[in-house]
């Protein structure tokens, strides 16, 4: 996929989550082939969103989730600094078409890990 097409896709996804509409999907020339040119996408998101990421988040960790999406792996995605609510804010639900939240847990480590070949435990 090229640039032009990850921008296209970015600003399609874009637009309808902030304007709170559905789409059934991205027309042709912006559908991501494999992941690497998804998250491509995901990344230019973060450029039009014009905000900080306060963290990431991980979908899809069961097997039966996975299967759920039809997808074959964990996938993860970005949380954007003004989705982090406080620990005492009231959500409304008006407005959401699946009426459902669906809360994130995070983590903050005292100090950064070092990358390493082999993974952690």
């Amino acid at each position: 996929m090229n640039q032009e097409n990850t921008q296209a896709a970015a600003a399609t996804i874009w637009q309808h989550w902030t304007a709170a509409t559905r789409i059934n999907e991205l027309p042709s020339p912006c559908r991501p082939a494999d992941r690497a040119e998804a998250y491509a996408i995901q990344a230019e998101l973060v450029r039009l969103a014009g905000q900080p990421v306060a963290g990431w988040k991980i979908a899809a960790t069961s097997l039966a989730g996975q299967a759920h999406i039809g997808v074959d792996g964990p996938l993860a995605g970005r949380l954007f600094a003004d989705k982090v609510l406080a620990p005492d804010a009231t959500l409304s639900l008006q407005g959401n078409a699946m009426r459902l939240a669906e809360a994130e847990f995070a983590f903050r480590f005292r100090e950064s890990l070092p990358k390493r070949d082999e993974p952690y435990e």
